[in-house]
C-alpha cells in the first residue's frame, strides 16, 4: 500500500569560514516541501537518500537527510515529515533558483535577517 508523504525542512544561506565554522548565517531562510510517495510508513531515524540532490565538488550527495518527526495529517490522508537537519549551503537567488537547484522541492521565502554565529 502506497504512503503519501510530505517532507519539509529549513533551507538557511551561510558563509563558510573554514572547517565547520560559518562566519554567519545570512539573509534567506527558506521552507521546502516535496510530496513522495513511500512503500511503507515512514518514521524517525528513516534515511531517505537522494531527495535533497545536494552535491559537493566532486559530486556525491552531501546530505543524507534522517525522518526526525512524524505526524499523520488526517484531513489530507497523509503522513507530514520534518527532515533531521537543516539544509545550509549557497542559497543566492530567490524562490526560483532555489526550485532549480533542488527539482521536486517547492520553496517559500519564510525570513531574511543576519545573525552571527560561531
Amino acid at each position: 500500500m502506497p504512503y503519501p508523504v510530505l517532507l519539509q525542512a529549513a533551507f538557511y544561506d551561510i558563509e563558510p569560514v573554514g572547517g565547520h565554522r560559518y562566519e554567519s548565517v545570512t539573509d534567506v531562510y527558506f521552507l521546502g516541501s516535496r510530496e513522495i510517495v513511500l512503500p511503507f510508513p515512514p518514521f524517525p531515524g528513516l534515511t531517505l537518500h537522494g531527495v535533497l540532490g545536494w552535491t559537493d565538488e566532486e559530486g556525491e550527495q552531501e546530505a543524507e537527510p534522517e525522518v526526525e518527526s512524524v505526524t499523520w495529517d488526517q484531513a489530507k490522508q497523509r503522513f507530514e515529515v520534518w527532515l533531521e537537519h537543516d539544509c545550509g549551503g549557497d542559497l543566492e537567488g530567490g524562490v526560483e533558483s532555489m526550485e532549480e537547484t533542488f527539482p521536486g522541492w517547492t520553496f517559500e521565502l519564510v525570513d531574511e535577517r543576519s545573525e552571527e554565529e560561531d
